[in-house]
């Protein structure tokens, strides 16, 4: 189901906006953990190990319930930094896509949606998932499951 709609265009310009602002981010916070990022498919458990990282740290600082990890501004920053880092690893390797500001429902969330085949995704809520769920929860079979 394709999510078009007489906003889709806008909201995919002004997100993209940020683009190379997010990609500098993620490069920054990874690069500060020890971590490369290299945009292959193949190395994507780096970001799990980033996010495992990054969710110890938050732990440390007092967030533990899901609650208290989704409120907390540095789980925003690397949600919103590693989503597009993500959709930027989607682009080089596999398809271009189109940012979207509700899921296929009609819900508030920011989306992607893949152009070759119109399938939805969610690599914001990857991320934080993985924050909140960091043994349990994989960023690398996320991806590797619905993008290819």
């Amino acid at each position: 189901m394709s999510l078009q709609t007489a906003t889709v265009e806008t909201f995919d310009r002004e997100i993209r906006k940020a683009h190379d602002r997010m990609i500098e981010r993620a490069h920054d916070l990874a690069n500060g953990h020890g971590i490369e990022l290299d945009y292959m498919d193949k190395h994507l458990t780096r970001v799990d190990d980033l996010l495992s990282s990054i969710a110890n740290e938050l732990r440390d600082k007092g967030a533990t319930s899901p609650e208290q990890i989704v409120a907390h501004q540095q789980a925003e920053d690397v949600t919103e930094c590693l989503g597009y880092y993500l959709v930027e690893c989607i682009e080089r390797n596999h398809t271009p896509g189109t940012w979207h500001d509700t899921d296929p429902e009609g819900e508030p969330t920011i989306c992607f949606e893949l152009a070759d085949d119109q399938s939805v995704i969610f690599p914001m809520e990857w991320i934080m998932e993985k924050l909140i769920d960091p043994k349990g929860y994989s960023v690398d079979s996320a991806y590797a499951q619905y993008v290819g």
